[in-house]
């Protein structure tokens, strides 16, 4: 009950939501019901914990809610255009997101829900790194096994963390998620809330040390960017940072360079004339498709049917399903944000290292992205509104204080 009281219901509400389905993989292992029948559940499980709360602060900031209601209104224009019910399910993930979010503000535990978020991640990571070891060393196997979706391999489950490529006594760490590109694709979500609100050094070294165990490229390509966007005039926190950070990369590199896997999966997927990678091949089918209707795209359904995982996570997807229209009301919430908060360095630091995160791994369909996408849009407006007059303090998740900014009239 403590640690319960510590993390707050809301949080906790919104963790479970997010464990219980994709890209989590534990609803693979443990029999959870349909992600449609768990969505409607936690629907009206949130609707009625808002129905019940005393004494409800101040709702979500008119900013989010503009660009909630115009993105849901591009995605009723698609459905009238393309007949394809598809589209509403990106509605009422609008919507569940939207409660998700209002529950939050209204118990004052946006910020709180943030600390949580990144230390969840941290802990897998930590996690992620023990399992890599023992599992190098052979003493680790995994409990279950079972067939991921589109061919990636099976998802091997170890208890403290999953991975769907092995080779060997060799793993690339995934966390709870589908892949490990995954794990370092949220764990970048998490490495920019961190940097936005506590801005906690210690877990950011942690996390970022940590995700260089799923040995992922894009991680590689858009860490070096993070540090020269958030360090680069900061000579002794950068100087902080290799000093912490080279030390373990190179002692990592001098006792695995005999592993013919690890190396696979490191120097060598940078060696040739571009970094080796699946997603180069699914482009080019994207880019096909998608130049054969350029404005509004083939539409959700239709582009299910023509190639499957051979034309998915890539820059094209998202062009090539809904074209350039489409395309620009999915990443409309970042693109907001860009705009509204153009002259906060950190925010565009944040904003276009995400939008580089997308293009390699491009917005899902699913409850999770649309939830953390307005929930960085949120978590900005909270923190840079124009409105805001004074800063107070709340307790944070773990005891100590973290910022809250509050709106005033």
């Amino acid at each position: 009950m403590s640690l319960i009281r510590r993390i707050g219901i809301p949080s906790l509400i919104i963790l479970l939501m997010q464990l219980s389905m994709y890209p989590y993989v534990l609803y693979k292992f443990f029999g959870f019901p349909d992600e449609r029948i768990l969505c409607i559940a936690f629907f009206a499980i949130i609707a009625v914990y808002c129905m019940f709360l005393k004494h409800k602060g101040k709702g979500i900031p008119n900013d989010v809610i503009f660009i909630m209601i115009l993105q849901s209104a591009g995605w009723l224009f698609y459905f009238l255009l393309f007949d394809d019910t598809s589209y509403f399910t990106r509605i009422f993930f609008i919507l569940l997101t939207f409660l998700s979010l209002l529950m939050l503000k209204w118990k004052d535990a946006v910020f709180k829900y943030l600390g949580v978020y990144c230390k969840f991640l941290t802990i897998q990571g930590v996690l992620g790194i023990v399992a890599f070891i023992l599992v190098f060393i052979g003493i680790l196997q995994p409990f279950m096994s079972l067939a991921s979706e589109g061919g990636l391999g099976a998802i091997r489950f170890y208890g403290i963390t999953c991975s769907n490529e092995v080779l060997g006594n060799f793993m690339r760490v995934g966390g709870f998620f589908d892949e490990p590109g995954a794990f370092a694709f949220w764990g970048m979500f998490a490495l920019l809330f961190n940097k936005l609100t506590d801005d906690n050094r210690r877990l950011e070294v942690i996390l970022i040390i940590s995700l260089f165990f799923t040995f992922s490229a894009a991680y590689f390509v858009l860490l070096p960017i993070y540090f020269a966007c958030f360090y680069s005039t900061k000579i002794k926190s950068m100087i902080l940072a290799f000093l912490i950070v080279v030390p373990f990369l190179f002692v990592t590199f001098r006792t695995l360079s005999s592993n013919s896997d690890f190396m696979y999966y490191t120097v060598e997927r940078f060696s040739g004339d571009r970094i080796q990678s699946k997603r180069y091949d699914q482009s080019d089918n994207a880019e096909a498709i998608f130049r054969q209707s350029p404005v509004f795209g083939q539409g959700g359904r239709k582009f299910e049917t023509m190639g499957g995982n051979t034309i998915s996570d890539n820059p094209y997807e998202i062009l090539a399903k809904d074209g350039v229209v489409g395309f620009v009301i999915t990443y409309f919430p970042l693109l907001y944000i860009v705009i509204r908060y153009r002259k906060k360095k950190e925010v565009m630091f944040a904003s276009g290292i995400l939008f580089l995160d997308y293009m390699q791994r491009p917005f899902h369909i699913n409850e999770m992205h649309y939830f953390m996408l307005y929930l960085f849009c949120l978590t900005v407006v909270l923190k840079y509104n124009k409105k805001i007059s004074r800063l107070s303090h709340t307790e944070s998740y773990d005891g100590g204080l973290e910022p809250i900014l509050k709106l005033h009239n």
